[in-house]
């Protein structure tokens, strides 16, 4: 019997973003599918709709990873791959799995021995990097900068000395509503030099990009409140 796969499936990188960023490879072998781990359910059948689904909504199955992971994880769903079943692995937004709670689908399914399949999309953190001109065979992508005050300090003061000693390109992601205050802190924390490059709604009409020393970003005053943000940090 033939064995399942199970599908990363990237989507728009958000509502307003656009539909040509996503090859027809992806959206040919997404609405084959008839059952999908996703974040959010009515984002899911947005993307879905969009993408010209060939099975009616009412028949698709949708399974909440937030609902389905915390306890019992995803044996029972992926198990169905043994029984020749396709599934894909939809992300909020953007490429499924990185800084996305999907990567606990896919280290399942590895455990499992079940097939993955990534499938061709956007990545913010990828583009904020290939705009950025900064070193793009010696980087990191670090995630969300801690919460609290000191460990933020210290985390940034690490991230710096990745940049001088080893030429390591920083790639960070902060929640909308503190993208000002992360500004503030680079352009106050790092040493004047280093480049900070800051990509903001990328994929999305009001995308902008923008790279200037840390220095140069003090006191700048974002007229976006909440911009959906990646910062590349280096040379």
């Amino acid at each position: 019997m033939k064995t399942g796969k199970l599908y990363l499936i990237p989507v728009k990188l958000g509502p307003e973003g656009r539909i040509s960023d996503i090859p027809q490879h992806t959206i040919d072998v997404a609405i084959e599918l008839k059952s999908f781990f996703v974040e959010r359910e009515k984002s899911a059948r947005a993307a879905l709709k969009e993408f010209g689904l060939k099975t009616s909504q009412s028949d698709i199955e949708l399974f909440d990873i937030g609902k389905h992971g915390q306890q019992q994880g995803f044996d029972e769903q992926l198990m169905r791959c043994f029984s020749g079943e396709d599934l894909g692995l939809l992300s909020e937004a953007g490429a499924p799995a990185v800084a996305d709670p999907g990567s606990r689908v896919v280290s399942e399914a590895q455990a499992m021995g079940v097939e993955v399949v990534p499938l061709v999309g956007p990545s913010s953190i990828l583009m904020a990097l290939m705009a950025s001109g900064m070193n793009g065979q010696n980087f990191a992508f670090q995630g969300y900068v801690p919460i609290q005050k000191n460990e933020r300090r210290r985390f940034l003061k690490r991230l710096q000395s990745f940049i001088e000693r080893d030429d390591q390109t920083q790639i960070l992601i902060e929640t909308p509503y503190r993208v000002q205050n992360l500004l503030e802190e680079l352009s106050s924390h790092l040493s004047p030099k280093i480049q900070v490059c800051l990509a903001m709604n990328l994929g999305l009409p009001n995308e902008k990009i923008e790279k200037r020393s840390a220095a140069d970003w003090k006191g700048e005053k974002l007229r976006e409140k909440k911009p959906l943000a990646v910062f590349v940090i280096g040379h």
